[in-house]
């Protein structure tokens, strides 16, 4: 509850009716929300503000590396909602109606009044394209680099103490001359050009001391043996087999490589047989048939050959209009005839 009064700043009511807009007459439900919300209230979360403080407090020491400690709590709650929560959202308020249905889902699940959603379907799956995987690596290897420095920047100032100067801000200036045309005279305006910042030593030993390649040599490895070496993981269950040499018996054969979409090396150990059947959402998307024999079946597929793998959505407001032209009538302009007796 400390995540849904973060993302929006209505009162405890309107949180209730939406929390149990899709289930009215459930009052073992409304009675959970209500608990919850008065248990909020008890430890002083009453508004978005004490909850987005409460979130920043406890989580801070986690994320410390990415935040800086002239950031206030409220910042840090902000900052983790926004790359913890529901990521694929923007809005704040759309990741309180999420949580909100997902909430009022789960209840439905427990209660059996609904089946459980399979991870297996290709619904609730995206393909991560080669470009993705290369920039986490790049990512990483950045956000590596720059908390070393940050380290021996730290030290360095602890050390130091009053002495420690980690730059000098110098504005160069330039003398500009403007002939005045009413009395024939040159008038010199000093003015600021543009800013320089001169770092010191500290900055620049801190950053020399890298060792070179630091970014390269971690991504020349990846694409020459498809093995991966991360600390965090980058969110993948596999740390190998992201590469194979193409073949290249015919053309469509070869050309088939970049359309191969495979499940992951981690699912080819395991001896359930949900991860390799063909579900009906996948018509369309993968190719019932385009699948090897023997381990790597159901796991190694295709896509179709009207599949384009896309990193944003496509703008459709001018669809309706288009299919109107095309003759196709709205639901809301059927006007149906009453039945006869």
């Amino acid at each position: 509850m400390y995540i849904i009064k973060a993302l929006t700043s209505m009162n405890d009511q309107c949180i209730m009716e939406h929390m149990i807009k899709c289930r009215p007459g459930d009052h073992f439900w409304k009675g959970c929300v209500t608990a919850m919300l008065a248990l909020c209230n008890d430890d002083g979360i009453v508004n978005q503000k004490t909850a987005l403080t409460a979130i920043g407090k406890r989580f801070r020491v986690a994320i410390q590396d990415r935040v800086g400690p002239w950031e206030v709590a409220e910042d840090v709650g902000r900052f983790l909602l926004r790359v913890c929560v529901a990521i694929h959202l923007d809005s704040d308020d759309d990741k309180f109606f999420l949580l909100s249905y997902m909430a009022q889902k789960l209840i439905a699940l427990t209660k059996g009044e609904c089946a459980a959603e399979s991870p297996d379907n290709p619904q609730f799956q995206e393909a991560a394209v080669s470009g993705h995987i290369l920039l986490l690596i790049i990512r990483e290897r950045l956000e590596n680099t720059l908390n070393i420095a940050r380290r021996k920047i730290e030290f360095e100032a602890k050390r130091k103490g009053e002495n420690f100067v980690l730059s000098r801000f110098m504005l160069i200036l330039e003398i500009k001359f403007e002939n005045n045309f009413f009395n024939n005279l040159s008038e010199v305006i000093l003015f600021v050009k543009y800013p320089v910042y001169h770092f010191s030593h500290e900055l620049i030993r801190a950053m020399g001391t890298q060792r070179s390649g630091e970014i390269t040599r971690g991504l020349e490895y990846f694409l020459a043996t498809g093995n991966l070496i991360s600390k965090g993981g980058l969110t993948l269950q596999q740390n190998n087999g992201f590469s194979v040499i193409a073949e290249r018996i015919n053309q469509l054969r070869f050309v088939s490589h970049f359309r191969a979409i495979h499940r992951g090396a981690f699912f080819m150990e395991m001896r359930t047989t949900d991860i390799r059947k063909l579900r009906p959402e996948a018509w369309g998307f993968i190719c019932p048939v385009h699948t090897p024999d023997g381990a790597p079946c159901g796991l190694l597929n295709h896509v179709t050959a009207s599949v384009r793998i896309v990193t944003h959505y496509s703008n459709t407001s001018e669809l309706p209009k288009l299919l109107g032209e095309l003759g196709m009538v709205g639901h809301s302009a059927v006007t149906f005839l009453p039945a006869e007796p």
